[in-house]
């Protein structure tokens, strides 16, 4: 829901030439817009996020058209492979899935997107799956950034909790310059997808 996001998407979407797109932040539990009004519905790293997953996938299916289709792609965090692991790196990310835990995300959700989706009353629901990796320069270097912006708010929850130190995070951004640096640097991750259809 932040508004730079959208800034940011807007800004790409103008260097693209594209004059057909809008983009909005909005509160999935409660969308600003009527009843069967979108033939299609995609959700990235959303519901691993929000605890009532009932709730957005009930919102997502009443803004969409009757035969619509939904379709979503959702991180299994479990599943992270990086190379080397220095220092406090695995700690780092254990933090952080604790705190996704405690503010009630859901760190498997990748995996059980076809169930959440039938639950819902969804159709035609397929599940499929990717790895991602991550095994260039500057597809380490990104996703070392893509890192240092998630989880530097995670340290800070970790730190106010009394979970973790002020050393402990100065300690992980250098084991993470180190590993953005390092030629043997390598890490993947699964994604959970799932398409399916609004009766």
């Amino acid at each position: 829901m932040n508004e730079s996001q959208v800034e940011l998407a807007t800004a790409a979407a103008g260097e693209a030439g594209l004059s057909n797109t809008h983009f909005q932040a909005a509160d999935a539990l409660n969308l600003p817009f009527p009843n069967d009004y979108f033939d299609a519905v995609h959700c990235r790293a959303i519901l691993m996020h929000i605890p009532d997953t009932t709730a957005v996938l009930t919102e997502i299916k009443r803004v969409l058209k009757s035969g619509a289709v939904v379709g979503a792609r959702e991180a299994i965090l479990d599943s992270i492979i990086r190379e080397p692991d220095i220092a406090i790196m695995p700690r780092a990310y254990a933090i952080f899935l604790d705190l996704m835990i405690k503010n009630g995300g859901h760190i498997q959700m990748g995996k059980e997107l076809r169930a959440r989706f039938s639950e819902a009353g969804f159709v035609d629901v397929e599940a499929s799956g990717a790895l991602l990796t991550f095994g260039s320069q500057s597809a380490v270097a990104e996703h070392a950034d893509e890192l240092l912006g998630v989880l530097d708010e995670a340290w800070k929850s970790a730190i106010s909790d009394g979970i973790a130190s002020m050393e402990e995070q100065e300690q992980w951004r250098e084991a993470l310059c180190a590993w953005k640096n390092h030629p043997g640097a390598f890490a993947a991750r699964a994604v959970g997808d799932v398409i399916g259809r609004k009766p």
